[in-house]
Parts: structure tokens; sequence; C-alpha cells
């Protein structure tokens, strides 16, 4: 009915009315009473462990490594392909389409030469 570990704290008796059923309902108290957790060093507690998780499980997972042939040139025509495609976005017009191609064909040959 309960753990082992716990059944010397617990003290159990049958109720006098059936409330319609055909078990005998129990009355389960605790006999002693349980200390009083204080909130501020709990809460330090479960801050610290809850910090010291994350980091292991975010930092493990996370780390992406870099390709070795990526270089600036490749990083500045990576952001002008970006800023092309927002502006495109925005402002819609046949010379920022034309534009757009030339800059994502100087991005593709970038990446090929590094």
């Amino acid at each position: 009915m309960c753990d082992p570990t716990t059944e010397h704290l617990l003290s159990w008796e049958p109720l006098d009315d059936f409330y319609g059923s055909d078990h005998l309902p129990l009355e389960i108290s605790i006999q002693r009473n349980i200390p009083y957790a204080q909130p501020q060093r709990s809460n330090r507690t479960l801050e610290s462990s809850r910090n010291e998780s994350i980091k292991k499980v975010f930092w493990s997972r996370s780390r992406r490594r870099r390709v070795p042939w990526w270089n600036e040139r490749c990083e500045l025509s990576n952001r002008n392909c970006k800023h092309a495609d927002n502006r495109l976005k925005k402002y819609f017009t046949v010379e920022d389409s034309c534009r757009i191609q030339e800059i994502h064909v100087e991005y593709k040959k970038s990446r090929k030469r590094s």
C-alpha cells in the first residue's frame, strides 16, 4: 500500500462509514511533522543544479564545427546575398531581381573557389 521506506512514518485506520462502497475506506495520516524547507535555500540548490545540467546539455550538443574552407570572401558574399534577398522581399523591382541572380552566382563561385 505504501513504500517500505516511508511505512514507519504513516498510520492508518479504517473509517466507520462505507460511503456506498463494499471496501473499507482508510484514513492515512503522517505520524510526525515533516521539516519545513527554507525556500531561499532550496531555490538556490535547484537553480545551481539546473544551471549545471543546462550548461552540460547545451554546450555538448550545440557546438558546431566550423568548415575549414569558409573564409572572409565567403562571409562577405553570403552577407551580400542575404542583404539582396531582404531588399527584394521589401521592394520588388526587375533590376533587383536581375542583380540578385548575379549575387547568387557570385556567392556560389566564391564557395567553390574556397
